[in-house]
């Protein structure tokens, strides 16, 4: 019983720090909220096989989640920044084209060969059942 009210308030303060989470599409950036949040939920769902087959004590897991926090948000915070001084580089039409040129190879990442922009194919999990 005690697992399972961990793993609601950990996946509740996932939920809190939806957009607080990096660029790979797997975690909400830029989308809006109710996609960050089903997101966040995927991450929670994710996280738990992490502890199940690690065999983490509750201490252990809410340990390992509040430093995969600290990690996507320090990702988030460098994502920001260097956001922030490519407004400052590229003019209007610029800017445009290089999200444009985001959206697209990030969208191309979503397939079973590249591990980043999809949990499938990673390795991780799938492989270690």
């Amino acid at each position: 019983m005690n697992r399972k009210i961990m793993i609601m308030i950990v996946g509740g303060l996932l939920m809190a720090g939806g957009t607080a989470h990096a660029h790979c599409g797997v975690c909400g950036v830029g989308d809006d909220d109710a996609k960050a949040m089903k997101k966040d939920k995927k991450m929670a769902k994710h996280m738990d096989k992490w502890h199940h087959k690690l065999g983490l004590s509750e201490d252990q897991a809410a340990k390992m989640d509040a430093a995969k926090k600290i990690k996507m948000d320090k990702i988030a915070a460098a994502d920001k920044e260097y956001m922030d001084t490519l407004k400052s580089i590229l003019n209007e039409e610029q800017m445009s084209k290089y999200m444009k040129m985001k959206g697209d190879h990030h969208g191309s990442m979503k397939g079973d060969d590249m591990p980043h922009g999809s949990m499938k194919g990673s390795g991780s999990m799938k492989d270690s059942k």
